[in-house]
Order: C-alpha cells, then sequence, then structure tokens
C-alpha cells in the first residue's frame, strides 16, 4: 500500500462533504468509520502526512494509543464531524486553488 497523499484524504472525505456542513445532532454514529478511516490514514509514515498541522495528527496518536480523554471525546459524533470538517476545509484551502484567500 503506499503513503496517504492529500488526494486520498479529500477523495474520501467528499463523500461526505454535505454532511460535515450540516450541523445536526442526531445522537448516532454516522461520522464514526469515516473518523476511523481518517485516523488510520494519519497513522501512516508519509511525506504528506508529515506537512500537515500537529493537532491533526496529535489527535489520530492520542486515538490510536487510546488515551481515554480522547476517546471519550470523540464518542460524540459531533467532535468527529467538527473534527472531519476541519481537516477537510484544510485540505480543500491546501489543495483547490479556488478555496484560496487573495
Amino acid at each position: 500500500m503506499r503513503p496517504p497523499r492529500a488526494q486520498d484524504y479529500v477523495a474520501l472525505l467528499r463523500l461526505y462533504r454535505t454532511d460535515l456542513r450540516q450541523v445536526t445532532e442526531t445522537g448516532g454514529n454516522r461520522f464514526e468509520l469515516l473518523f476511523l478511516q481518517v485516523i488510520r490514514l494519519l497513522g501512516e509514515p508519509s511525506p504528506f502526512n508529515q506537512t500537515l498541522p500537529a493537532p491533526f495528527l496529535d489527535v489520530a496518536r492520542r486515538y490510536s494509543r487510546g488515551e481515554l480523554h480522547t476517546l471519550s471525546h470523540f464518542q460524540h459524533d459531533e467532535n468527529r464531524q467538527f473534527f472531519l470538517s476541519d481537516l477537510y476545509d484544510y485540505l480543500k484551502m491546501q489543495t483547490d486553488p479556488s478555496e484560496r484567500k487573495a
């Protein structure tokens, strides 16, 4: 398997982009699978991952290590949604020139 690239994240998150923008408190787990996939990608060694802001990588490390506070925080779908939405926005600004402000 090749190391993750920006396009891998964008393609995955793009599938959920409409849902990521909708703030709803369903109490469900609609972002759980996506969150776990992104955490796995963030944990993979890759040149691209090294360019990501530390907070994204720190969350992935803490979650993967099973730190109780992080696991507890991300049990809530709204927190997973917020994290994924932030990552998607960051990636779009980095990869899509039309998203950049002059």
